[in-house]
């Protein structure tokens, strides 16, 4: 399979780097929580060159190939009828890098740490999909908003956090 987009794992000192979208109407992950990440693009050199990239717009966050871990290229999408392939790429960090968020993708983001990921009495299940309106998804609250789908999944399995 060939990806469509990329993202950026991103952990430093035990917390995981998550992103809010801001709203937007065209936007149907619209205030949803998220990684660094996005479509990748024909100048892209590759769907790692994309991940780095859309980092660098979407928060200011400049990462190298070198530090990049390649994770399983994953489906996102698909139980709420967008589904396409994603490349994740891994990058821990020494010390948390200056954020300067573009606005117009996201609103707010969060430090997340693994200790408060492996609480399962923080994690959920509930209605998500508009389209699916009988499905549970399991989530967990960040903040005030439900971090799920996609980036729930694979934030779970890259740390092999694994709730009731």
């Amino acid at each position: 399979m060939i990806p469509n987009a990329a993202v950026s794992l991103i952990l430093c000192q035990q917390e995981v780097l998550i992103l809010k979208r801001s709203k937007n109407e065209k936007d149907p992950w619209s205030g949803h929580l998220s990684l660094p990440g996005g479509k990748i693009d024909p100048e892209d050199k590759s769907a790692l060159h994309a991940a780095i990239r859309e980092t660098r717009e979407e928060c200011a966050i400049h990462l190298s190939t070198s530090d990049a871990l390649e994770l399983d290229l994953l489906s996102a999408g698909g139980k709420v009828g967008r589904p396409m392939w994603v490349q994740a790429y891994f990058f821990e960090l020494e010390k948390k890098p200056t954020i300067t968020l573009d606005l117009r993708e996201h609103s707010e983001f969060y430090w997340v740490p693994l200790s408060y990921l492996r609480q399962s009495q923080f994690h959920q299940k509930k209605k998500k999909s508009k389209l699916y309106p009988n499905f549970d998804f399991p989530c967990i609250d960040i903040e005030g908003t439900n971090l799920w789908g996609f980036t729930y999944h694979l934030v779970m399995s890259h740390f092999k956090i694994v709730i009731g």
